[in-house]
């Protein structure tokens, strides 16, 4: 995938993303905080806050990082919690932890 076309798909994923705002029935909200779109850069970092529509998180917003390599969707993106949360499946630098 060139890097225009990386650039092109990132932005439709981005645009789907926002479309998640409009809808009531989700059950996660995301907020887009931030991108970093450069054409010289071998991943691009997106950033946005989650507030999810639980029980247990109904009341939180969580700020997350997601980064996106050159060679998505060959390769595939990272996510880490940047604020802070208490879940089994997270370790205390909010990265995913593999079972």
């Amino acid at each position: 995938m060139t890097t225009s076309n990386f650039d092109e798909y990132a932005q439709t994923q981005i645009d789907e993303l926002k479309l998640l705002d409009s809808e009531n029935h989700t059950s996660v909200i995301f907020k887009l905080d931030s991108t970093s779109f450069n054409k010289e850069a071998k991943e691009h970092i997106i950033i946005g806050r989650i507030f999810p529509n639980s029980d247990i998180f109904n009341e939180g917003a969580f700020q997350i990082q997601i980064k996106v390599p050159l060679y998505y969707p060959l390769n595939t993106p990272t996510v880490k919690f940047i604020t802070p949360i208490y879940h089994p499946s997270v370790n205390k630098d909010g990265e995913r932890i593999n079972k």
